[in-house]
């Protein structure tokens, strides 16, 4: 720095805007950002638009959860009054702790649901997707099973298998449904349209790339020898069951 400076030709408020608001930066994972590269350019969109989507979702999630836990947490519980004896207070406080306990008790023991409500009558076993793929491809189906696998990076998708250990990938749109990362063991029953894509070689490594990163997995291109069909479901549903 200059031991002095000259202000005598400055202009003071020349670059204020009154009610101008300043937008923080914010520093990504290098994996994360990537990821998100991606995603935006799949959309056409700017990276920053689609942070911006996905805390959208997470804030009204946590909101959500936030006002359902003090609903539940006022029923039947009175407020301390100022100058009761510290017996009665103390009652309260223990009152209040129960209750609160209980209703995050409850909280956590409800079904889980998200997206759109289920509509199919009746699921179709993994095994039948799985055993004539083609009479399903464009339609809405429904499976049950136990969650083997939650991504890690986004709650973008889960593998749902049953008790012979068929599974199938659930994948939803980012930001439309976060599927809870700790989810795996639970059971699920999820409902979307059931897709078939053919990839080259280069995609279907692009694919199992993105999935082991989301999975916190190590990946070697080189185990992808040809390009494949992938069978999956396009979630738009699903509700995770509290074993």
């Amino acid at each position: 720095m200059k031991p002095n400076y000259d202000f005598s030709k400055a202009e003071r408020g020349k670059f204020f805007r009154k009610g101008a608001r300043v937008r923080l930066p914010i520093y990504l994972d290098g994996q994360l950002q990537k990821r998100l590269e991606r995603i935006a350019q799949k959309k056409v969109r700017d990276v920053g638009d689609v942070v911006s989507d996905l805390l959208i979702k997470d804030v009204e999630l946590l909101e959500e959860l936030t006002s359902r836990r003090i609903a539940k947490g006022r029923g039947g519980i009175c407020c301390p009054v100022l100058g009761a004896p510290s017996t009665r207070y103390n009652h309260h406080m223990r009152t209040l702790t129960i209750a609160f306990l209980a209703a995050c008790t409850l909280l956590a023991a409800a079904d889980t649901k998200l997206g759109k409500p289920l509509t199919a009558k009746q699921p179709v076993t993994i095994a039948a997707l799985l055993a004539k793929p083609a009479d399903y491809v464009g339609k809405t189906v429904q499976v049950k099973g136990k969650i083997t696998e939650v991504c890690q990076m986004m709650g973008c998708w889960i593998y749902v298998a049953d008790a012979q250990g068929n599974k199938v990938r659930v994948k939803v749109n980012e930001g439309e449904i976060v599927f809870p990362k700790d989810g795996a063991g639970r059971s699920v029953t999820a409902e979307g349209v059931f897709t078939k894509e053919d990839l080259t070689r280069e995609q279907a490594i692009d694919r199992a790339r993105d999935e082991a990163e989301d999975s916190g997995r190590k990946f070697d291109p080189a185990s992808i020898k040809t390009g494949t069909v992938i069978y999956e479901i396009q979630g738009a549903g699903a509700v995770i069951v509290s074993d």
